[in-house]
């Protein structure tokens, strides 16, 4: 865990050093903890001597000798490496998926319509175009064109006005 290559390499060294920072102090209260009789559990993260940053879980209790002084403090540390990087990716999923649950907007219900004009009624009593409502309230984008029946009527109506023009200038 410490990533020494023999005993010789940490025999009579600290390890103090080898723990991050930021668990420094907590890991030397563990240990302060132990010495007075108490037992505890301790998440850190430690640097190796090669660089390598990896999480330990160390449960802790004092060791006595026959006559009950504390002379040791015996623990059990296990390397959960992968599981707080398996923690730290879980958490920045959830993350994204707020992210992402935040920025979809979703259309339900039911939507008060007019028959006539097409217009809805926002919950402030507002009467909105139906494409202004639906672009606020989704995700959607508008292009516009027309059907073949309104191309149809449109044109129609185009060719009466021109022919009721034409009469007009006679």
């Amino acid at each position: 865990m410490i990533q020494a290559d023999s005993l010789e390499q940490v025999q009579g060294q600290s390890v103090y050093p080898l723990v991050a920072e930021e668990h420094r102090e907590a890991f030397k209260a563990l240990v302060q903890d132990v010495f007075q009789g108490k037992s505890g559990a301790l998440e850190f993260k430690i640097i190796g001597l090669k660089g390598r940053p990896c999480w330990l879980y160390s449960h802790a209790v004092p060791l006595r000798n026959n006559r009950g002084d504390i002379v040791f403090a015996l623990s059990v540390t296990d390397d959960i490496t992968q599981r707080k990087l398996a923690e730290e990716e879980r958490e920045k999923i959830i993350l994204e998926l707020k992210d992402a649950i935040a920025k979809v907007k979703q259309l339900s219900g039911m939507l008060p319509i007019c028959a006539g004009c097409k217009k809805i009624r926002d919950d402030k009593g507002y009467w909105n175009q139906i494409e202004i409502y639906i672009r606020d309230h989704s995700e959607a984008e508008f292009t516009h064109g027309l059907c073949p029946d309104c191309a149809r009527k449109a044109y129609e109506e185009l060719d009466r006005l021109k022919k009721e023009k034409d009469k007009n200038q006679m």
